[in-house]
């Protein structure tokens, strides 16, 4: 695999994720059906691929995992906002 930045492995990681909804709901609608080797083939594919990507990559496989990721970001830039401000406010009373 070639080398890619840590956002295109997390795109491509989305990308997988939008293109299996796409193709559950192509299913439901009777529009494509793939076979079983073929499903086979392609979980494993894409399995394989994301497994790779994290081991090299901090990506998140799920809407749960971008979540709590985004909430560990928000939580860490306001616990720096209360620490700078209480630094701020330390040297102010000086």
């Amino acid at each position: 695999m070639q080398h890619i930045s840590k956002e295109d492995a997390q795109k491509r990681v989305d990308q997988i994720a939008y293109f299996k909804a796409e193709l559950d709901e192509l299913e439901q609608n009777d529009v494509l059906s793939l076979s079983e080797p073929q499903k086979t083939r392609l979980n494993h594919f894409h399995q394989t691929l994301i497994n790779s990507l994290a081991l090299s990559y901090d990506i998140d496989y799920s809407i749960k995992e971008k979540q709590l990721s985004l909430g560990m970001k928000i939580a860490s830039f306001l616990g720096a906002l209360a620490l700078a401000a209480s630094i701020f406010f330390l040297f102010y009373q000086f």
